[in-house]
């Protein structure tokens, strides 16, 4: 085996580690808004769209039954199906109230705070 070959393996190695990172923080962050938005018709929770490249357009006609931290549901199904790594991948919420949902509750801003630790985890995980 070659050097180049050794530099190959690794280059893999490590574009697969960094991909793996991308994906699992950018679920992490996206499923943690979903499973803390309120649940009260759950149409909101139910509004959360995952889309690469650019944000969603429109309100989606659908539901969630899933209560508050409760995982599943259409929402969270679609983030695990669609984050792809080193994309620019989105979560919308198009609904007119979801911004005052979000300035009372604050599901963005404290899961955007806990995507740093959730970063560091990751890093961590693959240092082992």
């Amino acid at each position: 085996m070659s050097f180049a070959d050794d530099i190959n393996k690794f280059v893999e190695k490590t574009n697969a580690k960094a991909e793996k990172v991308c994906r699992a923080v950018t679920i992490s962050v996206f499923t943690d808004v979903i499973l803390k938005t309120s649940v009260d018709t759950g149409r909101l929770r139910a509004n959360w769209q995952t889309t690469v490249g650019e944000p969603a357009s429109g309100v989606l006609d659908r539901t969630s039954k899933k209560q508050k931290g409760e995982e599943g549901g259409a929402s969270y199904n679609e983030v695990l199906k669609t984050v792809q790594p080193f994309a620019i991948n989105w979560l919308t919420n198009n609904l007119p109230y979801a911004k005052v949902r979000e300035e009372e509750d604050g599901m963005v801003r404290s899961s955007i705070v806990r995507a740093e630790r959730a970063l560091r985890e990751e890093v961590n995980k693959l240092n082992n």
